[in-house]
């Protein structure tokens, strides 16, 4: 069966060929699957159980939500990829509540950008819309 970090490798190395990963994608996913890796240490795949990954969500609830959510996001497409191919015979993450991202507040304009925009009008119609 083989340790998370062996499957890990594999997953991110099939996701890159197919073209799933590009860019910073295989780092960023690696990256937070060595936290669930690191979590779940040594132990056998089949005991990556749905309370396993919530403990592991708890010990990462000092990060942002957002960072969370993305987290979860990368366990469980890896998790959904060993069950489908029979490495633990059911997917953990299925049914683990995603973390809530706050909405975010709108920023206004700096003077400059405010500037560049009034100047890109080609009349007076156009700023005072």
């Amino acid at each position: 069966m083989g340790t998370l970090s062996v499957h890990i490798t594999a997953y991110i190395t099939e996701r890159v060929a197919l073209g799933r990963f590009t860019g910073t994608g295989p780092t960023v996913v690696r990256h937070h699957l060595a936290s669930l890796n690191g979590w779940h240490g040594d132990r056998a795949l089949n005991r990556l159980t749905r309370q396993s990954v919530i403990d592991w969500m708890d010990s990462i609830a000092h990060l942002a939500p957002a960072t969370r959510h993305s987290y979860l996001t990368a366990a469980a497409g890896f998790t959904r990829w060993m069950a489908s191919r029979g490495l633990i015979s059911c997917d953990p993450c299925e049914g683990v509540e995603r973390p809530k991202i706050p909405r975010s507040v709108p920023r206004a304009l700096n003077e400059n950008a405010i500037a560049a925009c009034l100047d890109a009008c080609a009349d007076d119609r156009d700023r005072a819309v």
